[in-house]
């Protein structure tokens, strides 16, 4: 696989859409030696909809860079500001303005991997089921212990998922479940959980592991041994489990030249 590079380009608030009446922005991190159209990859912050924010995504933005990936981390309108579809909305304009600016990028518009944590990988695997035409531009999704299941019936994450409608007792909790829409056109999926996780629990990645097998979708599923939510926090975590993914995109979504 491709060497880190010794720099990465760096470019903060750039403006990707609009929405809401304001302006979106994301930072862009690119390889200081690109080397033609590579898979590009979009980075999706947690925070159960109604916090965080993109700069918990800076250091893989970074680290995914200097191994040769350029990266997009965006932001999207919390449930404060705005109510559900809002925030799959933005994931969705963040996705169609690296396709639109694939050659500024220097990114293969056919080729994008969506990486999210929690709430943003369930709105990163929403994102990854929408084709575009007649096919899918997402390679590869990759998700830190991701929300799978909003019906109540899980449990998990349940009290965080009632700011996300305008009103909670009519929603289609079955629609915004990513399990819904899991499918044989699924692109392939990387799911990294912890087996002590009390906020997301590990039977989200399991269900969604089970359905994506059923549907013939490749998929892995990497369980960290009694860690929790957010396990990655720590940095020996994050570096080891971005090695899980590197080696997991060079089977899906490989750099030009790479090889698994």
């Amino acid at each position: 696989m491709a060497e880190p590079s010794e720099r990465v380009r760096i470019e903060e608030g750039v403006v990707f859409a609009s929405a809401g009446g304001r302006e979106l922005r994301c930072d862009v991190f690119r390889p200081a030696g690109e080397t033609g159209p590579q898979p590009g990859i979009l980075l999706v912050h947690g925070g159960s909809w109604h916090g965080g924010e993109p700069a918990m995504m800076r250091g893989y933005g970074i680290l995914m860079a200097r191994h040769g990936y350029p990266c997009v981390v965006g932001e999207y309108r919390l449930t404060g500001e705005a109510k559900w579809p809002a925030q799959l909305d933005d994931v969705l304009a963040a996705v169609a303005w690296m396709r639109d600016e694939a050659g500024e990028l220097g990114i293969d518009p056919d080729r994008l991997v969506l990486w999210g944590q929690s709430a943003g990988s369930h709105m990163s695997l929403l994102a990854a089921a929408r084709p575009v035409g007649e096919a899918n531009p997402i390679a590869a999704s990759v998700n830190y212990y991701p929300i799978t299941s909003l019906e109540p019936a899980l449990g998990t994450a349940w009290e965080h998922a009632q700011q996300l409608p305008e009103d909670p007792a009519t929603a289609d909790w079955a629609a915004m479940s990513p399990l819904t829409h899991v499918g044989a056109g699924f692109p392939p999926t990387l799911l990294l959980h912890g087996s002590a996780d009390a906020m997301v629990a590990l039977g989200q990645s399991q269900r969604l592991y089970e359905e994506l097998t059923a549907s013939g979708v490749p998929v892995d599923l990497t369980v960290f041994a009694d860690e929790p939510h957010g396990f990655d926090l720590k940095r020996a975590f994050a570096l080891h489990s971005v090695e899980v993914i590197r080696f997991f995109l060079s089977r899906y979504a490989p750099l030009n030249g790479d090889a698994a």
